[in-house]
């Protein structure tokens, strides 16, 4: 019943915050092959983690922009409420890959791919549970 109950509340919210994170992936000056950028993010919800990530500008063929990312992610162990229980405290580590294509001329993400990995344990009234997410998000679009 705990599992079902964490699919449904942390599992979309992992799903969501990596989608949201496709379309954030934009450095605020201009780069060239090989440059390299930084980018720290928050994830807030009921596991709140910090995600810093180094993007690498890989290639850019017939307009398309292959940009490739690693990032490291942590919680800040505070006491939070998840799937309702009030004074759960979540240390998390783990790390995320991704690769994106993104057309120059428009800026549009034309395909991403994002896999992490997140271990760590859960404490939630008076127990220690170990935790671990894996979650992958492909998104496919076409050059237009």
């Amino acid at each position: 019943m705990a599992q079902q109950q964490w699919e449904k509340t942390v599992g979309k919210e992992v799903v969501k915050n990596n989608l949201d994170q496709l379309f954030k992936v934009f450095p605020d000056s201009a780069i060239h092959i090989g440059d390299t950028w930084k980018i720290n993010s928050t994830q807030e919800g009921e596991l709140p983690m910090t995600i810093k990530s180094i993007y690498t500008l890989k290639a850019i063929n017939d307009d398309i922009a292959i940009i490739s990312a690693e990032g490291i992610l942590t919680s800040n162990g505070a006491s939070n409420s998840v799937m309702g229980y009030k004074d759960a405290t979540a240390v998390l580590n783990g790390e995320q890959k991704a690769e994106f294509e993104i057309e120059t001329k428009t800026g549009m993400l034309i395909n991403g791919r994002i896999t992490t990995k997140v271990d760590g344990k859960l404490q939630m009234m008076g127990r220690e549970m170990p935790v671990k997410i894996k979650s992958s998000v492909k998104m496919n679009g076409k050059k237009g």
